[in-house]
């Protein structure tokens, strides 16, 4: 395994009465090498939590997490990793032309291989023009490209990217992503965390979904969607005329639509004939992740993985 956590619990103790509050419980999971591995969660969910006890930045009050077997805070493990914070801190004073050539100094790898590796990727960021210009000046999304060229300029192992595609725009997102896929051409192992459901969708075959601290899914993306279906009701009918259904109204004052979960379309099929509504079309659709995702650390109805 690239990643695992095992068993892993971590409580705070807040406030002046020292009230207890765990931010992780008993969290396990695994990813293993040359996995796009994505991290989902509210938050507060104990994402952050999680990856900075991967990078041995805060103890566990139980379990442990490794890298390649080895605890994050040994230098054979951390030779390995490359890490984007969900904010990242440069060096304000300097430039990306300085920052890369500090990264080569210090990344124990060929000097001339990890500059031409930071040029190239300035250019496919659309970062050359600033060079010479101090990271105090860029933009949130300029700082959040220059922070992931920082993670991945030494060519690590693995890759543990908390919120990657934050402040991106969707040009520089298509292009982060990319480069997340070449990676994984390469057999590199990127763990990442987003709220962007639909880069998750595009380019992890399995994820984890985090709530309250514990583990509530594990498993592919694909199998999320087992089940996941409701219908698209299409009506005609003054939309004024729609009242007490649970389903979410959609369309047009004329032609209104509603989306009804599997489970209830028989009720609300007989709640729109007595009604008086005239059905259009009933059509089954698959939710989108984003709607499973809430479902599943809203509902209550999957209980945390033991």
């Amino acid at each position: 395994m690239a990643i695992e956590f095992e068993n892993l619990t971590k409580v705070y103790q807040t406030g002046l009465r020292r009230k207890t509050v765990a931010a992780l419980t008993n969290f396990s999971l695994f990813v293993e090498e040359g996995e796009v591995f994505g991290f989902l969660g509210l938050n507060g969910a104990g994402k952050s939590t999680a990856i900075k006890i991967l990078l041995g930045l805060i103890n566990p009050t139980s379990g442990r997490a490794t890298i390649f077997g080895q605890p994050g805070s040994d230098p054979a493990a951390r030779h390995r990793i490359g890490f984007l914070p969900e904010n990242p801190y440069l060096y304000e004073h300097l430039n990306p032309n300085e920052l890369i050539s500090f990264a080569a100094g210090v990344a124990g790898k060929n000097r001339r291989e990890v500059i031409s590796r930071g040029r190239e990727l300035l250019e496919r960021l659309s970062l050359t023009e600033v060079m010479t210009q101090p990271v105090r000046l860029f933009s949130k999304g300029m700082t959040q490209k220059m922070g992931f060229i920082m993670a991945i300029i030494h060519d690590p192992d693995v890759i543990i990217l908390d919120e990657p595609m934050n402040g991106l725009d969707p040009l520089g997102r298509r292009i982060v992503a990319d480069i997340i896929t070449e990676l994984q051409a390469r057999s590199k192992t990127v763990f990442f965390s987003s709220h962007i459901l639909n880069d998750v969708n595009r380019l992890c075959r399995r994820v984890a979904i985090i709530h309250r601290g514990s583990l509530h899914y594990l498993g592919r993306v694909d199998e999320l969607y087992d089940g996941a279906f409701r219908y698209r009701i299409r009506l005609k009918g003054p939309v004024s005329g729609l009242t007490g259904f649970s389903a979410p109204l959609m369309g047009n004052m004329e032609f209104p639509e509603l989306l009804c979960p599997q489970e209830e379309l028989i009720p609300t099929i007989e709640q729109i004939n007595n009604a008086k509504f005239v059905i259009l079309s009933i059509e089954p659709e698959r939710e989108e992740l984003e709607d499973v995702f809430i479902r599943i650390v809203t509902e209550g109805q999957n209980e945390p993985i033991s």
